[in-house]
């Protein structure tokens, strides 16, 4: 599981990710929002990539909407797959670029 912090370009809502080696909990208290990465296997055993928004304050999950996220791996666009889990863990995304190229192999 990697976590990853944010950059923003020319102070605009689009949120690019860079790999971070802090572990969630230390992000979770410093960080005003970042993003967990998951894996997640389909019974064709092939494995996916989720990404969870994390903030380290209680943030409205209508807020979080405004910002568009780029994926790490491909710099593609993340879509919302799922909902939040509480006031400070919120969508679950998914990037359709690597989904594809994952069901290509």
């Amino acid at each position: 599981m990697r976590n990853y912090t944010f950059y923003n370009y020319k102070g605009g809502k689009t949120l690019f990710p860079k790999n971070d080696w802090l572990t969630e909990e230390y992000l979770a208290e410093h960080e005003k929002i970042f993003m967990t990465e998951y894996l997640a296997n389909d019974d064709r055993r092939k494995v996916y990539h989720r990404y969870r928004l994390r903030t380290c304050d209680p943030t409205r999950f209508t807020d979080t909407l405004e910002y568009d996220l780029k994926c790490p791996h491909c710099n593609g666009d993340l879509r919302l797959c799922g909902l939040p889990l509480d006031a400070t863990t919120h969508g679950l995304y998914k990037c359709r670029r690597c989904d594809e190229a994952t069901e290509r192999r």
